[in-house]
């Protein structure tokens, strides 16, 4: 054999091995992973009728697209459209990381925890007047702007201090971002037929000109405020003190 005739024969032999150790590394890859196989794009390993090329989870039935990319399938995810949610626990249509309570709805109460009456200023003291107190209180659950919901309280005769008097509990949307309320405390004058018919405001603001306070919470929220109306020129007047919280709703 000349030389010439060797060297191709080696160079023959150098590539077969060289295919041979390519085509075995392949196999061992195929073998580790067999998602490296050129046909796995269009098998179908999870048997859901499409091809893996088309499935975003390939080896799972019941799952082939995730359309918000949260890695959650669409079909088990309660907002394949939100990438923030994938659960309902409560199927109130909030997902659960938005949602005030997981298992419930969210409500909003508002307790009246006291109030005292400190009497006119000036030219009209009464030392011995006690009013009928009277409570009502405001509720803007949208933000709009515009009270949604008044509650009134019975109304308190000839009384001068109350504790732990009056509360009631709000339903809220669960995903609502704020709750604008009002408390407004009245001495009434005159009841007709269980109605009240003529009243006036007791002062409760510091500041002159204005007798009420308007409160806007963050939701969910768990706070108090203490008022007091005593010092500018309104009258007649009182101190009073009401907290806000988020309760889930049974």
């Amino acid at each position: 054999m000349t030389g010439e005739e060797e060297k191709a024969l080696h160079s023959v032999m150098t590539i077969s091995a060289l295919v041979f150790i390519a085509m075995a590394m392949l196999l061992f890859g195929v073998m580790a992973s067999p998602a490296l196989s050129p046909v796995a794009a269009i098998a179908d390993w999870d048997g859901d009728g499409r091809k893996n090329g088309d499935d975003m989870f390939p080896r799972n039935p019941d799952e082939w697209s995730d359309s918000d990319g949260d890695g959650v399938g669409d079909n088990g995810d309660a907002f394949p459209e939100d990438p923030s949610e994938t659960l309902d626990s409560d199927s109130d249509g909030v997902g659960d990381n938005e949602d005030f309570f997981d298992d419930g709805d969210a409500a909003l109460r508002i307790s009246l925890d006291s109030f005292e009456f400190v009497n006119y200023q000036d030219d009209h003291v009464q030392t011995t007047y006690y009013p009928n107190a009277w409570f009502k209180v405001f509720v803007d659950l949208d933000g709009n702007g515009v009270y949604d919901v008044v509650h009134n309280s019975t109304v308190f005769n000839a009384t001068k201090s109350l504790n732990d008097f009056y509360t009631l509990t709000v339903d809220v949307h669960d995903g609502v971002e704020s709750v604008r309320f009002m408390v407004v405390a009245y001495d009434v004058t005159t009841v007709s037929t269980n109605e009240v018919t003529d009243y006036e405001i007791i002062d409760y603001n510091p500041d002159p000109g204005l007798k009420t306070v308007e409160n806007t919470v963050a939701m969910p929220c768990d706070q108090s405020w203490v008022w007091d109306g005593v010092g500018d020129d309104d009258t007649p007047d009182c101190s009073i003190e009401y907290s806000v919280e988020t309760v889930e709703m049974h």
